[in-house]
């Protein structure tokens, strides 16, 4: 088989894997997962994730970019505090990255998501709290950015 049929039949189950779980009425994070721990497809996030490290390393198209970076903030956010992510502790968030991802949202119909990214590319300490306090308060807004941004986007992810 080749890399372009293993791609496309990796992709096409991720997305099988997604629909179970909006059809379970499920919500998932970047931290932890579906909220049924037990669920099959529950890590479908971070399985997206690692097909888009595997696929796409480097020239993300915006869309792309995105959802891999709010995956970051909310994972480093649950995990450690937002704070890492707007440093760049793990080499994932680099200024202009997270600039052009925050321009990016602004373009979206996801207001609230879009307005706290913001918030944290000059924030300070009590800030970034405020932010990680939304996150963990909001798993609902981000994980349907999350579907919203993998659904429209379905049929033409880059070859």
């Amino acid at each position: 088989m080749n890399i372009q049929n293993t791609k496309d039949t990796q992709l096409f189950e991720l997305y099988q894997k997604l629909e179970r779980l909006i059809a379970a009425g499920e919500i998932a994070s970047a931290y932890g997962g579906a909220q049924n721990i037990d669920d099959p497809d529950g890590d479908v996030l971070s399985e997206f994730i690692e097909f888009i490290d595997e696929f796409y390393p480097d020239n993300r198209e915006d869309w792309l970019e995105a959802f891999y970076q709010v995956f970051a903030w909310q994972f480093q956010s649950c995990h450690e505090g937002v704070c890492t992510y707007y440093s760049n502790f793990y080499n994932l968030s680099e200024d202009q990255t997270v600039k052009k991802t925050s321009d990016f949202l602004k373009g979206t119909k996801h207001t609230d998501l879009s307005q706290t990214y913001s918030m944290g590319l000059d924030a300070g300490q009590s800030e970034y709290a405020q932010i990680d306090k939304w996150i963990n308060s909001n798993l609902e807004l981000v994980w349907e950015f999350y579907v919203d941004i993998l659904e429209t986007h379905k049929g033409c992810w880059p070859t």
